[in-house]
C-alpha cells in the first residue's frame, strides 16, 4: 500500500513537473509576442520587466535579450539566501528563456508586420499577454523580474505583493509616457486592464460553474429529475425555515453554464414556489468536472 502511494506521489510529481516546465515554455512566448509584434509597434508596453526592457532598447538601444539578463541577475543573486530554492530555480529558468523569446522575436519583427491600428495592437497584444502570464501562473511559475521584486519585499518587509507590483508597473507606465507619449501611456493602461482579466480567468478557470440551491418541500422528485435528466450528483443538506418552521432537505449541486436553464425549468415543473439560488463559482475539482491545465 505504501509502495502505490509513494508510485501515485512520484508519477504526481513529474506530471506537476512538466506542467510547470512547459507553462514556463508556452507562456513567456505569449508573452515575448505580445510585447513585440504587438504593443512595441503601437509604441506601448506591458508591465513587468518586459516592459522595462522595450523602455530601455528605445531609449538606450539595449538589445531586448541582454536587458531582460541584466534586470533578472542581480534580484536572482539577491534573492538566493531569502526564497525558496525551487522558486529561485524555476524563475532563473523563465528568465533565460524570456530573454531567448525577447531576442527571437525582435529579430523577427523585421519580418513579420501584423497591423497599424493601435486598438486592435493593445487589445490583441494585451490578451496574448494575459494569456502567457495566466498559464504561468496557474501552473505555478512566473516570469522573473518584478515578482521576484514583490516576493522579496513581501519577505523582507511584509508589503502586500500586488501594491508593489501596482506601484513599480504605475512608474514604468509613466516613463512610457514620456517616452512615447501619454496617450499611448494610457493605452498601456487599457491594455494592462484586459491583460489582467485574462490572466484572472485563466488562473481560476475557465468556464465558471453555476452552485444551486434549491428549498422546496418537493427535494426528492427535483433531485431525482437533475440526476436522470442532467446526470449531475445532487447532495441534500438540512435545513429549517425560520417562518414555517418546518424542517427541508436543502438541493445542493453544481451544473455548467448551460445546463442551469434545464434546473430551473425541472424545478418550475415540479414546485413552481420553491425557492432558488443560482451562483458563480471559482473553480470546482471532482468526479464529473475536468480540472482545467493550461
Amino acid at each position: 500500500m505504501i509502495k502505490e502511494e509513494t508510485m501515485h506521489w512520484r508519477e504526481y510529481n513529474k506530471k506537476v513537473i512538466l506542467s510547470k516546465y512547459l507553462s514556463i515554455l508556452v507562456g513567456n512566448f505569449l508573452c515575448a509576442m505580445a510585447l513585440i509584434l504587438f504593443l512595441r509597434p503601437g509604441q506601448m508596453i506591458g508591465g513587468g520587466v518586459g516592459g522595462i526592457s522595450v523602455l530601455l532598447n528605445t531609449v538606450f538601444g539595449i538589445p531586448l535579450g541582454v536587458s531582460v539578463l541584466l534586470f533578472n541577475l542581480p534580484l536572482m543573486v539577491l534573492s538566493l539566501k531569502v526564497l525558496d530554492r525551487n522558486f529561485i530555480l524555476y524563475s532563473t529558468l523563465s528568465m533565460f528563456i524570456f530573454s531567448l523569446y525577447m531576442s527571437l522575436f525582435d529579430f523577427l519583427a523585421s519580418y513579420i508586420h501584423i497591423t497599424d491600428d493601435v486598438l486592435l495592437s493593445c487589445v490583441f497584444g494585451s490578451i496574448l499577454n494575459g494569456a502567457g502570464m495566466g498559464i504561468m501562473f496557474r501552473n505555478g511559475t512566473c516570469q522573473g523580474g518584478l515578482d521576484v521584486v514583490a516576493a522579496l519585499t513581501k519577505k523582507l518587509y511584509g508589503i502586500n505583493i500586488s501594491k508593489v507590483l501596482l506601484g513599480v508597473n504605475g512608474v514604468i507606465i509613466t516613463i512610457s509616457g514620456f517616452v512615447f507619449s501619454f496617450n499611448r501611456a494610457m493605452y498601456t493602461l487599457i491594455g494592462l486592464f484586459i491583460a489582467y482579466q485574462v490572466l484572472d480567468r485563466i488562473q481560476m478557470g475557465v468556464g465558471q460553474m453555476k452552485q444551486i440551491f434549491i428549498m422546496t418541500n418537493m427535494s426528492k422528485p427535483i433531485a431525482r429529475s437533475i440526476m436522470k435528466e442532467l446526470h449531475r450528483g445532487v447532495t441534500y443538506l438540512k435545513g429549517t425555515g425560520a417562518y414555517s418552521n418546518q424542517d427541508m432537505d436543502i438541493i445542493y449541486c453544481i451544473v455548467d453554464n448551460h445546463e442551469f436553464v434545464q434546473v430551473r425549468k425541472i424545478v418550475d415543473s415540479i414546485d413552481p414556489e420553491a425557492f432558488m439560488t443560482i451562483s458563480e463559482t471559482v473553480e470546482v475539482k471532482g468526479r464529473g468536472f475536468s480540472h482545467i491545465q493550461v
